[in-house]
């Protein structure tokens, strides 16, 4: 199945989460494909030495693509790596363990309409976020 007009893309930098990673992309599929939008899911492997790439290639979705190399080189590295992949008119970030609120997308995707950038913060108890 190909998908003509990808407007969103959701990038995943992953490194040794094999824990996690099926689960929290099958949550972000299942929010999204709820949303009004054309999307694809980019899950980029940073070097992983256990078994996250296999688990989402598991998934068998045709909307979720996986890449990856086989050193370990940062989430910085693996961003790039998915942004250069990304098709979408608009790119998400966000880490394999649903630490941003994923209830809260339509709100960032309505704000990247109207603005260049949009940045979830994950709070810390000792941060100041205002």
């Amino acid at each position: 199945m190909v998908f003509r007009s990808i407007s969103v893309s959701i990038i995943i930098p992953v490194y040794n989460d094999e824990t996690r990673i099926r689960d929290s992309v099958i949550r972000i599929d299942q929010k999204f494909s709820a949303l009004d939008y054309s999307y694809e899911v980019l899950v980029v492997d940073d070097g992983s030495t256990d078994n996250s790439r296999k688990f989402v290639m598991s998934l068998k979705n045709p909307r979720v693509k996986v890449s990856g190399y086989e050193v370990n080189r940062g989430k910085g590295y693996a961003l790039k790596m998915g942004v250069l992949k990304a098709e979408g008119d608009y790119i998400v970030f966000l880490d394999s363990g649903n630490e941003i609120n994923i209830d809260n997308l339509e709100n960032y995707l309505a704000l990247l309409k109207i603005s260049d950038i949009v940045i979830g913060s994950k709070k810390h108890l000792d941060s100041s976020v205002s």
